[in-house]
């Protein structure tokens, strides 16, 4: 009688070992999915692609990996429209209004870091200016044991595209050139003005004789030597 009643607080002693050590080691188990952005800087209309990576897998239960996972996308949808174009590889992801499942296309258990998908956002035309978020929560993943995962939040800064032209084309205001006014500004072309006009006459000093070259002063020395002697001549002819 003794013997049957300690077999049986011994098995109720093992029994409790083996539920705590499971209970413990479904509790120890985690994982992390994280978002990641192609780009973390938007303008009105751009549309951003954003992965999501499974890492940090410690599974000691089950198959010892994530072999399947369920999560809630959300963000401001003043600022992106609907997820668009969800893609992966080797995961099959189902997708509606940000609530995920997706599950490894052979059934195999992943335990190392990977890009389990993809999908697209676009920033609609009217959105605010500023800084916004996109979080993945609510995860929990399954290695034959269901099991809680942990997210994070992913910063995007939008930007206004017309502030963005507005700067492109406003002046340099620490150049001084642009400051200048246009009248200001030196006038290299010559002035009509001060050009001579061929039926013009060159305005000549009236006590200065226009240089006509040394070849023409001696032509006239000649001449007016010429006919001061034939006066001369005549005149002595007429004397005698």
């Amino acid at each position: 009688m003794k013997q049957r009643i300690m077999k049986s607080i011994l098995a109720i002693f093992i029994g409790c070992i083996a539920l705590y050590s499971i209970s413990y080691a479904t509790t120890a188990d985690s994982f992390h999915l994280a978002l990641q952005a192609n780009k973390t800087t938007l303008k009105k209309g751009d549309t951003v692609e954003v992965s999501i990576v499974l890492d940090n897998i410690k599974v000691e239960s089950g198959d010892k990996g994530i072999g399947a996972y369920s999560a809630k996308i959300s963000y401001d949808t003043n600022v992106f429209g609907e997820i668009e174009k969800v893609k992966s590889e080797n995961w099959e992801i189902m997708q509606n209004e940000g609530s995920m499942i997706a599950n490894t296309k052979d059934g195999n258990c992943v335990t190392k870091k990977t890009v389990t998908g993809a999908f697209e956002l676009k920033v609609k035309e009217n959105a605010k200016i500023g800084e916004t978020t996109i979080k993945i929560g609510e995860i929990k993943g399954s290695s034959g044991e269901t099991i809680i995962g942990q997210g994070n939040e992913l910063k995007i800064k939008i930007e206004d595209k017309a502030n963005n032209n507005q700067e492109e084309n406003k002046p340099n205001g620490n150049n001084p050139e642009d400051n200048k006014p246009e009248d200001n500004k030196p006038d290299n072309k010559p002035n009509e003005n001060n050009k001579p006009q061929n039926n013009q006459t060159p305005n000549v000093s009236k006590d200065k004789l226009p240089q006509t070259g040394e070849g023409h002063v001696i032509a006239i020395v000649l001449v007016i030597s010429i006919i001061s002697s034939m006066v001369l001549y005549i005149k002595y002819k007429k004397a005698y």
